[in-house]
């Protein structure tokens, strides 16, 4: 069931929904905002908040608008912290994230998840359609594996967006990587070095959707990867 209340002043939106698909929501009160459409705040609480092969689990979100972007703070399980857009840069700062990675099968729609805003559906992503992002987070979980404290920053090159810091300490999976994704002449193209380590490789595997064939005797194996 899905419950919105449009208060007097259609400035307000409060909402309690069963799912959330962050993408077009986010999608629409940009829209909106772009539009000169006078949201003075947007109150949302859902059981599960999807975006892509991710879910977020209960969480509440309050968007309000400010003079140069918005501004939206998170309480729940799924999340917790502040999350800010000014002038293309996305910033978050959480105490905690946890996300679960959905099945393959499931949303059945994946080209519909894929699709960046204001394209045909399944059309591949643009860098440059996606804000710079400065994220940290103290606590990372995914699908119940603890990847401790994560560390995000991106910024817009001409042909889309550099890694600058991508870094994990004190989880399942630890290490750094820096990269850049780019878009040209219809082509995309990515490259990524990173060191990583993990004494945990079996969690990490469960966490990404993947089923562990590791036995006994290797469990504790320390993994490092270096990539270029």
């Amino acid at each position: 069931t899905t419950i919105i209340d449009h208060h007097a002043s259609p400035s307000f939106i409060r909402g309690s929904l069963e799912q959330m698909d962050l993408p077009v929501w986010v999608a629409a009160l940009e829209s909106a905002r772009l539009e000169g459409l006078a949201l003075r705040e947007v109150d949302l609480s859902a059981q599960r908040w999807l975006w892509d092969a991710q879910s977020l689990r209960e969480m509440r979100a309050v968007y309000t608008p400010t003079a140069s972007g918005w501004s939206a703070r998170l309480e729940g399980v799924g999340a917790q912290g502040q999350l800010s857009f000014i002038e293309g840069r996305l910033t978050a700062r959480l105490q905690r994230l946890e996300l679960d990675t959905l099945p393959l099968a499931e949303p059945a729609d994946v080209a519909a998840r894929t699709a960046e805003p204001g394209t045909a559906r399944g059309e591949p992503a643009n860098p440059l359609d996606w804000p710079a992002l400065s994220l940290s987070s103290d606590k990372l979980l995914l699908s119940g594996a603890d990847y401790g404290a994560l560390v995000l920053n991106t910024s817009k090159t001409g042909l889309g967006q550099s890694v600058d810091t991508l870094s994990l300490a004190g989880g399942v999976l630890e290490g750094s990587a820096v990269g850049d994704w780019q878009r040209a002449g219809g082509q995309s193209s990515a490259k990524l070095k990173f060191d990583l380590s993990s004494r945990d490789m079996a969690s990490v595997l469960r966490s990404l959707g993947f089923t562990p064939n590791l036995s006994a005797h290797y469990r504790d194996t320390e993994l490092r990867v270096k990539a270029v």
